[in-house]
């Protein structure tokens, strides 16, 4: 009776963090599923009381995880939690292994390592998929007219002049575009001696009554901010914030994506981009 009952609460949690996790976030999921899914994988299958029906509890997420996933790749979706799959087949797939195996220790040193390799990559991976599957269309195209207008309803054109333009796009209502901030502030910081680079940031309002707000914001950053409707989305054909655009010389867009800025991030990583096109 006891292990029956244990071996529910495990499945359940298993199911929890296989189906439900992602209100953690990505990244926290994605750590948790390597560790959870293999532990409990290992321990459900040696205390499983329930034989077949167990088995069928057990594995239950790889049905219904891989049909999700395979509908999505067949209906083009995006999926940021294919990186959540991908571990699960990893994680669950040791946990049989490590049940099977007489040399557990081996096994679990090998685990342990890919394991770690796979976490501390985890944003090159993420990148790596984004930056296939939602490369903006105006990449490499020359950048369109961008009319904003400032705090104070100027209005104001957006010109190359021969330097290379690093753009924020946010809005006062994605909690993660300002958090982010810093980190901007902080890229544009590495290059103030740097006369050819302009950092600007450009928030895209449901309404003129956020100005107000978000001026309060931004006062607390160097870098210029300048407002733009939504109509903006329609003009870079893009969807959602936070988004980074960078700017070549040649007024062409050479990137549109994500802030990666710490040293592990070599996909995409926004100092290795703004170098190459100096």
């Amino acid at each position: 009776m006891k292990n029956k009952i244990i071996f529910i609460i495990l499945t359940l949690v298993l199911y929890y963090f296989n189906f439900l996790g992602r209100a953690n976030g990505l990244f926290v999921n994605f750590v948790l599923i390597g560790i959870i899914n293999f532990i409990f994988t290992y321990y459900l299958l040696k205390i499983n009381p329930f034989k077949k029906m167990g088995l069928f509890l057990i594995f239950f997420p790889f049905l219904l995880l891989t049909f999700t996933i395979c509908y999505g790749l067949y209906m083009k979706l995006t999926m940021p939690g294919i990186l959540d799959y991908i571990m699960y087949l990893f994680s669950t797939s040791f946990g049989v292994l490590i049940y099977k195996s007489l040399n557990k220790k081996t096994i679990i040193i090998l685990y342990t390592i890919v394991y770690l390799l796979l976490v501390y990559n985890y944003s090159n991976l993420m990148e790596l998929y984004y930056s296939t599957k939602e490369q903006n269309i105006n990449v490499n195209k020359f950048v369109p007219i961008l009319n904003l207008e400032d705090k104070n309803g100027n209005k104001v054109i957006i010109k190359n002049e021969n330097k290379i333009l690093v753009i924020d796009l946010w809005s006062l209502s994605c909690g993660n575009c300002i958090k982010s901030f810093p980190k901007f502030e902080k890229v544009k910081n590495d290059f103030k001696n740097d006369n050819d680079i302009e950092f600007i940031s450009i928030n895209i309002y449901q309404s003129k009554d956020e100005i107000e707000k978000s001026e309060k914001i931004i006062n607390n950053y160097t870098f210029k901010n300048f407002y733009s409707d939504k109509s903006l989305f329609n003009t870079l054909n893009f969807n959602s914030v936070p988004n980074y655009m960078i700017i070549g010389k040649d007024n062409r867009i050479k990137y549109f994506g994500h802030l990666n800025v710490e040293s592990y991030e070599n996909i995409n990583n926004i100092y290795k981009l703004i170098e190459n096109e100096k």
